[in-house]
């Protein structure tokens, strides 16, 4: 099986299955250096291929086969022949398909039905003027469109559930320690953080502190991603951190924080996603961690300002803000592990969303650039961008920082 991330309007490869991870040639090098050493036969070479593939098991599928058809070719070994080929493309937000299901992808007017639905905005100006005309607030409007598949309920239930999964994995990073696996023996820093916190004991206060605190709540959650723990795809997994974290702060230390409160942001948050999604990308393979934490802040920084009683221009203007401000932000994730710059990216992610909702609610919701336009610009961005910054770990801090 090969898997390929792709540009969606041209439906062409990233990059092809063998340049996909500069790791592909290091293992590879690795295995010629010990079968010429030893001078092993083609049975062992075979047992040393093996190994190497259980070596690369934590990995994606996207950077299995390589090693395989890399490493096999450098160690003189004839693989075994293909049985069944299928491309897959990754858009983004966990979906994958196939190239019937890119095509539809990349021409979602054709396939999305919208009769029936009550507010059908395609993007921000749509959806700022149905509030205007229809006196409703942007959640008020998701949820109504949000009611024709699940009653109020089970919506109510499932936004609930969606918190306390968010909610529980900011706790368990919090109190967890040890080393994130991969290969980078990279440290989890949250409980340390979090206790640092807990037990500060100074007599002089910094107001600043509760930046630590917001970071804090994004690295639990990205330290749990990285182990693998139960998180939500909040528009990714690699930028996680930053929904819950918002929401954290929102109910710690905003006075008039409530569970309904939660629920609103969630629904904007989402609104907000679905149109970065729609008219331009959340995936850092195809336009980089403007598409990945980039959309993570704006939904943030939107949801934040909603509950903490925004004007749908102004809840615009948060998300606008957040989203101009980490526009040509690169995905370079050393070793080609969600782990650096990837978690501290996420609480810095968080604050600035925090900042963002803050600075448009200190305006009447007037101003210069339109959410629609650092969307089309973030997608433009994305699409000019060198292949090498969009998650395939050949550029940035990937190759300039050393893999110890």
């Amino acid at each position: 099986m090969t898997i390929r991330d792709t540009d969606r309007r041209g439906g062409i490869p990233t990059a092809s299955p063998e340049d996909r991870d500069r790791k592909s040639r290091t293992y590879g090098r690795r295995v010629s250096k010990v079968t010429a050493s030893r001078g092993c036969s083609q049975t062992e070479a075979n047992k040393l291929l093996k190994r190497l593939i259980a070596l690369t098991a934590h990995h994606e599928p996207p950077y299995t086969e390589p090693y395989v058809r890399w490493c096999g070719r450098t160690a003189g070994v004839i693989p075994p022949p293909t049985r069944y080929e299928q491309v897959y493309y990754s858009v983004g937000g966990g979906f994958v398909v196939d190239e019937t299901g890119l095509a539809e992808y990349q021409d979602q007017d054709s396939v999305v039905d919208f009769t029936g639905v009550p507010y059908p905005f395609k993007n921000a100006e749509e959806m700022v003027a149905m509030g205007r005309e229809t006196g409703h607030s942007i959640a008020e409007m998701k949820r109504a469109n949000e009611l024709l598949t699940a009653d109020a309920k089970n919506l109510d239930a499932g936004l609930d559930n969606l918190w306390a999964v968010m909610n529980s994995s900011i706790d368990r990073g919090m109190h967890t320690e040890g080393k994130l696996p991969g290969g980078l023996d990279v440290k989890r820093r949250a409980k340390c953080i979090y206790d640092n916190l807990n037990n500060d004991r100074k007599n002089e206060k910094f107001a600043h502190t509760v930046m630590d605190w917001i970071s804090v709540y994004a690295m639990a959650v990205n330290e749990e991603n990285a182990a693998g723990g139960r998180i939500i795809t909040a528009p990714t997994n690699g930028a996680a951190g930053i929904i819950p974290a918002v929401i954290r702060y929102y109910l710690e230390f905003c006075p008039s924080a409530c569970v309904r409160g939660v629920r609103e942001f969630l629904l904007v948050s989402s609104a907000i996603g679905g149109l970065i999604k729609h008219n331009a990308s959340i995936s850092g393979a195809e336009v980089g961690c403007q598409g990945e934490v980039g959309s993570a802040s704006a939904m943030a920084a939107a949801g934040l300002a909603a509950v903490l009683g925004g004007s749908n221009e102004q809840v615009e203007n948060a998300a606008e803000i957040a989203l101009e401000h980490h526009l040509g932000m690169t995905c370079d994730p050393i070793g080609g592990l969600v782990q650096v710059p990837c978690i501290e990216r996420n609480a810095l992610g968080a604050v600035k969303a925090i900042s963002a909702a803050s600075l448009a609610l200190r305006g009447d919701g007037t101003h210069f650039v339109p959410l629609d336009s650092a969307i089309k610009t973030m997608r433009e961005t994305g699409h000019d961008m060198l292949t090498k910054y969009k998650e395939t770990s050949q550029g940035g801090l990937a190759i300039n920082v050393t893999e110890c």
